[in-house]
C-alpha cells in the first residue's frame, strides 16, 4: 500500500470538482500544464456539481461539513494549483491552499483521488512551503499517479524555469494574505 493511501482519504473520481477555466490561469512547462485557480467551495457549488446523485451523497456531505467546520463559515476559498499532463490534459495533482483546511490530491484518472490533509503544525504553512513542494517533490509525487515512462518524458528543468511565472500567478490569484509571501521565498 502506498503511503498516500494509508494517510489520505480515498474518494471516487466522480467526486471531484473540475477547475473553472475562467478563474484559472494556465502555464505550460516541460510537458506539464499548471492551472492556478482562485477557488470557492460552498454548499451551492457542491450541489451544482453533484446534484441529487445518491451515489455521491456521502462525499457531498463530507465536503459540506468540511466547509462548515472551517471557522464555522459557509464558504471556503483560496488558491488551487492543478497539475495536468499538457498533452492529454489529464489532471494528476491538485494543491488546495485553503485557509484552515489546506490539503492536496493525488488523482488517479478514471478511478479515484486521495486527499491528504496538510499538517500546518508539523509542516508549516502550505503557502510558505509551496516553493519547496513544487521544486523538490513534484516529480516524486507525479510518480505516484503517472506511469514512470510518462514522467521520464516531463522536462523538470523547464518546469523549474517556469516556477517564477507560476509563483506570479499564485500571487495574482491571491494565495497569500500578504501578497508577496511566495515572492519573498524566491
Amino acid at each position: 500500500m502506498a503511503l498516500h493511501e494509508w494517510l489520505g482519504r480515498r474518494l471516487d473520481i466522480s467526486v471531484i470538482i473540475d477547475p473553472i477555466p475562467a478563474a484559472t490561469e494556465y502555464i505550460d512547462a516541460g510537458g506539464l500544464k499548471f492551472g492556478v485557480e482562485y477557488r470557492e467551495l460552498n454548499a451551492a457549488i457542491i450541489d451544482e456539481n453533484f446534484g441529487d446523485d445518491p451515489a455521491k451523497s456521502a462525499a457531498v456531505e463530507v465536503g459540506k461539513s468540511a466547509v462548515n467546520e472551517v471557522g464555522r463559515q459557509s464558504e471556503v476559498e483560496g488558491v488551487a494549483i492543478h497539475v495536468f499532463d499538457s498533452e492529454t490534459n489529464t489532471e494528476y495533482l491538485r494543491l488546495d491552499a485553503f485557509p484552515g483546511i489546506p490539503h492536496y490530491h493525488y488523482i488517479f484518472p478514471g478511478s479515484h483521488h486521495t486527499i491528504i490533509h496538510w499538517d500546518e503544525i508539523a509542516q508549516g504553512s502550505m503557502i510558505d512551503q509551496l516553493p519547496t513542494f513544487l521544486e523538490d517533490h513534484l516529480e516524486d509525487m507525479l510518480l505516484e499517479v503517472v506511469p514512470r515512462e510518462r514522467v521520464s518524458n516531463y522536462r523538470m528543468d523547464e518546469v523549474r524555469a517556469a516556477l517564477p511565472q507560476i509563483y506570479a500567478a499564485i500571487d495574482k490569484a491571491g494565495l497569500a494574505s500578504q501578497r508577496n509571501k511566495v515572492g519573498e521565498l524566491l
